[in-house]
């Protein structure tokens, strides 16, 4: 609030955004509002929303003073509040508006960075995006001195394969001529006996040889292993899916519903849902939209309901409406029509009954506009 003097009664009167008027003779002081004192209302304004859990007023309260008056205070508030709600595109905008040598700003500009991080991490303690980590190793040494040993591994059997079979053609060369005839095998490593190839050429009954050489006694034929019969393995049979039967339609009693949750004025509602696959189709008629979101709400903690569809729920405005205790035109206003700046028109259509849009009286009856 803010003090000042009426021009036209001289009267010291306390004025804001929302109650503009002098109170004892109506004039109309929203000129002589300073943009601090602006800006601090809709900042307290928005904080006491905030601090009661409703985040969406609380922000709307931000972008109305915005209307009225540009600050840094509020934008980086509407950021902060924006971020909860989950709508990073106004957070950005409104970082985006403050000015970039305002000390505000680099707040503002960390709040953008916090989306970034990843999870669970510290912002600002993190190792930056994209730069690996100094203690991580390269997997190429690894592989080459993979590589090497398999190498060498193969080098060694290549070799000893060769040297191995040296030693078997060489070693007859040592002892007596006739044991390497018996043998099929020539003196000379290079050249193969006659013998051998005979051997290798005719069957083993043959005639001897004319030259009278020893024919090598023939060879048992090796017994074939026998073929393993390979087992074949049953050819899974597959198991049909069952058919997915569809749902129909089941009706969501919402009175009952809303009586277990302790809402019986909701529970009034002449409202019929329709619960279909996880989605409730309501039908049926509030009077404020204070009754709709109270209605949502309480709907949305049903596990069952995944979607609510309110195509077919019409707000009808009632003719005239019943101060309570704790009221306000700013409350009433946002109560019945979801939106405060009915509150002049609300005033304007009392001017009989109300002397001030701060004087209410606990009962009265407040015509309403459509």
């Amino acid at each position: 609030m803010q003090k000042v003097t009426c021009p036209q009664c001289r009267t010291v009167v306390e004025i804001n955004p929302d109650a503009p008027l002098c109170h004892v003779c109506s004039a109309d002081l929203r000129t002589l509002l300073t943009p601090e004192a602006t800006t601090r209302y809709f900042y307290q304004r928005a904080s006491d929303l905030a601090a009661a859990g409703q985040l969406d007023k609380a922000l709307s309260e931000v972008n109305r003073g915005l209307s009225y008056e540009d600050d840094s205070d509020l934008r980086l508030l509407g950021a902060i509040l924006a971020k909860r709600v989950g709508d990073y595109t106004q957070m950005r905008s409104h970082v985006a508006a403050i000015p970039v040598d305002d000390v505000l700003r680099s707040e503002g500009e960390w709040l953008i960075r916090s989306l970034q991080e990843p999870a669970g991490a510290i912002p600002g303690m993190g190792a930056s995006k994209g730069t690996p980590s100094g203690r991580s190793r390269s997997p190429w040494p690894v592989l080459f001195g993979l590589g090497a040993l398999l190498v060498a591994a193969l080098l060694a059997i290549w070799f000893t394969d060769l040297f191995g079979l040296r030693s078997m053609v060489s070693a007859p060369a040592d002892g007596d001529a006739s044991t390497v005839a018996a043998a099929g095998v020539s003196a000379d490593p290079a050249t193969p006996s006659t013998e051998t190839v005979a051997a290798a050429v005719m069957p083993p009954n043959n005639a001897a040889d004319p030259a009278g050489a020893t024919t090598p006694a023939a060879e048992a034929d090796p017994t074939e292993a026998p073929t393993a019969t390979p087992t074949l393995e049953p050819t899974p049979t597959e198991t049909p899916l069952p058919t997915a039967t569809p749902t129909p339609d089941v009706t969501f009693d919402v009175t009952d519903y809303l009586m277990a949750r302790g809402l019986p004025g909701l529970a009034l509602l002449d409202i019929v849902g329709t619960l279909d696959e996880g989605t409730l189709v309501l039908t049926g008629t509030v009077t404020t939209v204070d009754q709709q979101r109270l209605l949502l709400d309480a709907l949305k903690e049903n596990p069952n309901v995944a979607v609510i569809d309110t195509t077919s729920l019409r707000l009808d405005i009632p003719a005239t409406y019943i101060v309570v205790a704790g009221d306000s035109l700013w409350i009433i206003s946002n109560k019945i029509y979801g939106d405060s700046t009915y509150m002049d028109d609300i005033f304007l259509l009392n001017r009989d009954i109300l002397p001030s849009p701060e004087v209410l009286v606990v009962g009265s009856e407040l015509k309403l506009p459509p």
